[in-house]
């Protein structure tokens, strides 16, 4: 069975047909009329957002450590899916 693909419905349908019974679903005119609706690759991303200026926090108080949770997988995970070091790497024992 695959993912519906549907057009933007109204809030309202949204939430009883896709969020209440936890359907996946792939809206495909989410970004219509809007700069993203027209990025297909990277050079396109590029070009419509390559100036875009993102500022970044170096405020980190709350915030998860990698190492917390390499700690918390290592606690709960078999041993072929254990953590080394701050990498995940599944199915290396």
């Amino acid at each position: 069975m695959g993912i519906e693909r549907i057009l933007l419905p109204t809030a309202q349908c949204f939430y009883q047909q896709y969020m209440c019974r936890q359907r996946p679903v792939v809206i495909t005119n989410l970004f219509s009329g809007q700069p993203l609706g027209a990025v297909r690759s990277k050079a396109d991303a590029i070009s419509a957002f390559g100036a875009l200026s993102l500022p970044v926090e170096d405020v980190y108080d709350d915030a998860i450590r990698i190492r917390d949770v390499s700690e918390h997988l290592d606690s709960r995970l078999p041993l072929h899916y254990k953590c080394r070091g701050d990498t995940f790497s599944p199915g290396l024992a």
